[in-house]
């Protein structure tokens, strides 16, 4: 591959980037099912807008809190990557399978729709980690668990000779030193 073509390839890869990035931003921009400002993306690319009751169910489907119908943004996707692989045709008409960025992008744009679909979903339905233990703390909070468990209090002695803890409860004497756990003298 020639430097003139390289650097071509590599524009089309930096504007590819950029399109997949705006049309996710205001994808995930939008009330849930989508808006007029999205309705003007969909007409600007090309694709035809799902009817009311289509994008109320795949919102509702996907469990979408907030954003565009993920088979709309598939759709704008997959014009995005037919656009750029006409170009890549166009920039790099006799790259083959020895040409790796050409081919890298090549695999890039045939799995695009499917991977940024699927991230974009996952970027609206998920839930923080950190969230849901402060909200299983709050949940189990309620019911006290501990309250059930009976303790008994106890007291651990330390030799006052060697430091050694008591071993058996109620017996002073020590099992390392042989003097009494609490007092200072010589053993009874």
């Amino acid at each position: 591959m020639t430097p003139e073509v390289a650097a071509r390839v590599a524009g089309l890869e930096q504007r590819l980037g950029e399109q997949v990035a705006a049309v996710l931003s205001a994808a995930r921009a939008c009330p849930s099912g989508g808006d007029v400002g999205w309705d003007r993306l969909l007409s600007a690319h090309g694709v035809a807008p799902q009817s009311a009751e289509e994008r109320l169910r795949t919102v509702a489907a996907a469990r979408l809190p907030a954003g565009a119908s993920p088979v709309e943004v598939r759709r704008v996707l997959d014009v995005v990557a037919a656009r750029a692989e006409a170009e890549l045709d166009a920039v790099a008409p006799g790259a083959g399978p020895q040409d790796l960025r050409v081919g890298a992008l090549r695999y890039r744009l045939a799995s695009l729709g499917d991977k940024e679909t699927g991230d974009y979903v996952a970027s609206l339905t998920a839930r923080s980690a950190v969230g849901s233990v402060f909200a299983n703390a709050k949940a189990s909070a309620a019911a006290q668990p501990w309250k059930q468990v009976a303790c008994r209090p106890t007291t651990a002695f330390t030799c006052v000779h060697c430091g050694a803890p008591q071993q058996v409860q109620l017996d002073f004497i020590c099992h390392y030193c042989g003097k009494h756990v609490t007092e200072k003298g010589e053993p009874r």
